[in-house]
Order: C-alpha cells, then sequence, then structure tokens
C-alpha cells in the first residue's frame, strides 16, 4: 500500500500547478497595485523557486518509479503476459516494433535528441524564455530527470527573462486598451 506521508509532493505539485505565477501571481500583484519592478523582483523569486521545484518534483518523480512496489508488481506482470504472448507466437512481432520505435528515439538522426544536444545550455536558455509555459516545463522534466544541474541554471536565468517578456506583454496589451 502507498503511504500518503510519501506523496506528499503530488499534492504540493498540484498547489504549486495551481498558483501559477503567469496566470494568477502576475495578475494578483498588478491588482493590488504593485510597480513593475516591484512585480518583476517578486516573481522572479517565485517563479524560479517554482522552477527549481518542477526540478527537484521530477526527480523524485523517477525515484519513486524506481522504488514502488506497484512498478515492481507490474513489472511481474508483464513478465507474466509476456510469456504468454510468446507461448501464442506473438512476442516477436511485438518485439520488433518497441525495438523500431526505441531505435529511432536514440537513433542520432533524431530530430528532437540532435537539436537538444545541439544547442545544449542555450537551447534551455531559449526554451525557457518563449513566453508560453510549455517550455520550461518541458526543461524542468528534462533536466529533473536527468539531474542536469547546469541546464536547471540556464531554465532559471531564461525564466527571468520569460518573466520580464510577460510584464511587458501585459503592459502592451493593457496600453492598446486604455
Amino acid at each position: 500500500m502507498i503511504s500518503v506521508q510519501r506523496l506528499w509532493p503530488l499534492g504540493l505539485a498540484v498547489l504549486v500547478a495551481l498558483l501559477n505565477t503567469d496566470l494568477i501571481v502576475i495578475p494578483a500583484l498588478k491588482l493590488k497595485g504593485y510597480s513593475h519592478t516591484e512585480i518583476f523582483f517578486l516573481v522572479a523569486l517565485i517563479a524560479n523557486l517554482e522552477l527549481t521545484f518542477w526540478y527537484w518534483f521530477w526527480g523524485w518523480v523517477v525515484r519513486w518509479v524506481k522504488e514502488t512496489r506497484q512498478v515492481k508488481a507490474s513489472v511481474v506482470l508483464g513478465q507474466e503476459v509476456g510469456r504468454e504472448l510468446k507461448r501464442r507466437g506473438h512476442i516477436d512481432r511485438i518485439m520488433a516494433h518497441v525495438e523500431g520505435v526505441y531505435m529511432s528515439a536514440i537513433s542520432p538522426d533524431n530530430h528532437v535528441g540532435r537539436k537538444i544536444k545541439r544547442w545544449g545550455w542555450w537551447g534551455l536558455l531559449i526554451l525557457a524564455s518563449e513566453p508560453m509555459p510549455a517550455g520550461r516545463v518541458v526543461g524542468a522534466i528534462i533536466c529533473g530527470t536527468t539531474r542536469w544541474k547546469t541546464g536547471l541554471l540556464a531554465l532559471l536565468l531564461g525564466n527571468l527573462i520569460h518573466i520580464a517578456t510577460v510584464l511587458l506583454g501585459l503592459e502592451f496589451i493593457s496600453w492598446l486598451f486604455r
């Protein structure tokens, strides 16, 4: 049985996701009348703590999955299913498909892997700088699951650029409607 005490990071992840800096924190601070400079520094602190949490969280997910009994039970079930599929003659076809997908993913010709390797730290900086949240999430997953600490630094720096971009974008939108 899974202990609720061991799963507290999942609850915290839900809370952090709900308190999104772009959608919740920035508008709330604007409504409270904080200046752009004050908002930038407050949100920079909060958003980089949030990003650091996601880095830690995805590393925790990897560790938790490795040690969870349910995962081990699933492996046992998978082995039993595998034996049955082999007995029926289906395993070779499935293995060929899985091997093809795996080989495609690790292939030097895979465009996503090539881009990450080619752009490295700078790619993560650009990914985190974009105004949409998806880049930072993907970067946090990559860095957290691989424990890439210098990648996290690129994400944190890119996050500062992202915050400035969001604040400028909000200012521009409010200027349009004045």
